[in-house]
């Protein structure tokens, strides 16, 4: 990747790293990462939508690599995440702007779509579920429950950070490295240095956590005002093994404006594992008029 900006936005709480690309004038276009990524989860993307000519803003998540990273739990509840998200709008000097989520970024962007649609262009979501889907599911789908079962034992104290960070990282790196289906791209030395000096951080895997422990235990309330039908497409890969299909289509049904894209040969990932593909179907739907 060329020509990247390396930012720091300061906003109410927080200040966040964030790499920027293509033209000033360009249409902001907002990438939010899930876990266990940062900014450099988009890796695959950045290029080819700021060469389309958009304005791209990848940031760190609090908590993330270079970004702050609040000590108390309640700091990454969905209500301060959202803000966050607001406020990267307000950073571009736009009234809104397109957003794509993926995981955690994706969750965020579904909470923004209720509570603060009217900051959002267009929204991209890839392998997250409507939260109030999840919350269903995991309620009443004994199947689901059994594939969120890291959601549970991260609201252990210490433990999972003790676990995850094993051997230098080493044991994350090749949990997360299953679910790329058919990209060999997490086994590249680089790639895996990345994101091991990401995780390495200080505070960085407990504050990662947080977004779990945050959810479970201090969950959002429902958002007070009426949404806006914002253009909304699910990209969804088939294969994911934390996240079951059912609950794309379940969330689609939410709303008739929702568009869903499955790909089949794709996992958790498919921003990494058919990038190609995926970022075809972005750029065709951010450029809808």
């Amino acid at each position: 990747m060329e020509n990247l900006e390396h930012l720091e936005i300061t906003l109410d709480s927080v200040t966040l790293h964030a790499v920027a690309a293509g033209p000033k004038d360009g249409p902001p276009l907002i990438l939010l990462h899930g876990f266990p990524d940062f900014w450099y989860g988009w890796r695959h993307q950045i290029e080819p939508l700021s060469k389309a000519g958009y304005r791209v803003l990848a940031p760190d998540m609090r908590g993330y690599n270079l970004s702050d990273k609040p000590s108390n739990r309640q700091d990454y509840g969905m209500e301060q995440l959202g803000q966050d998200l607001v406020g990267l709008v307000r950073f571009t000097g736009h009234p809104k702007a397109s957003v794509v989520g993926h995981d955690w970024g994706g969750g965020v962007l579904w909470w923004a779509l209720d509570a603060h649609s009217e900051h959002i262009e267009r929204a991209v979501i890839i392998n997250v579920p409507h939260t109030r889907v999840l919350q269903s599911a995991l309620r009443s789908d004994m199947g689901q429950l059994r594939r969120s079962w890291y959601m549970l034992f991260f609201q252990l104290p210490r433990l999972p950070e003790m676990r995850l960070l094993g051997r230098r990282a080493q044991n994350l790196l090749d949990s997360i490295g299953v679910h790329f289906e058919r990209s060999q791209d997490f086994e590249d030395p680089q790639v895996r240095e990345a994101y091991r000096d990401a995780w390495l951080q200080p505070g960085a895997m407990t504050a990662m956590l947080n977004y779990y422990r945050a959810a479970l235990r201090n969950p959002p309330p429902r958002p007070t005002t009426s949404p806006q039908q914002v253009p909304t497409l699910l990209i969804w890969g088939q294969r994911d093994r934390a996240l079951g299909p059912k609950l794309a289509l379940a969330s689609q049904k939410r709303a008739p404006h929702i568009e869903l894209a499955q790909l089949d040969d794709c996992g958790h990932f498919p921003h990494v594992d058919d990038p190609q593909k995926v970022n075809a179907l972005m750029l065709d739907f951010l450029s809808r008029q």
